[in-house]
């Protein structure tokens, strides 16, 4: 392959480097395990991967994850739903697409219009989350 070409491709991004896609697939992994630890850093990191990273595969389900945690680890729904919204502006051919969609959708819903709801909302994920195991055991009393 000539030097143009190599510099075409390098530079329109087709030819990633190997070792750039293996540091994104280590901070990827990073960013899932601290998901059970700490939500709060791996929401940031798994942004900061789609943002330093946005042509690579692991950008659209890296801002998911990210979404699916500020929404139900955090309880911060109007965070999940620019998220949400950014994959599906940013990667509308992507599988991470159509679930932002259809998630953001339901979210949009729940809060309403300018996440005038996103207060209850983030109410009602905190209640849910700890309190699901209490409700579960009141119901089969």
């Amino acid at each position: 392959m000539s030097p143009r070409v190599i510099a075409l491709a390098a530079a329109i991004g087709l030819l990633a480097a190997p070792a750039a896609r293996a540091d994104d697939a280590t901070r990827f992994d990073a960013a899932m395990a601290e998901l059970a630890t700490a939500p709060t850093a791996a929401v940031a990191s798994l942004e900061a991967l789609a943002h330093d990273a946005p042509t690579s595969p692991l950008a659209p389900e890296a801002l998911l994850l990210a979404a699916r945690a500020a929404e139900e680890q955090l309880g911060d729904p109007a965070r999940a739903l620019a998220i949400y919204d950014a994959i599906v502006a940013r990667y509308p051919d992507a599988r991470a697409a159509v679930a932002a969609g259809r998630r953001g959708a339901d979210l949009r819903a729940m809060i309403g219009p300018g996440v005038a709801g996103a207060a209850e909302a983030r109410a009602w994920a905190a209640l849910r989350a700890g309190a699901g195991t209490t409700l579960s055991a009141a119901q089969h009393a």
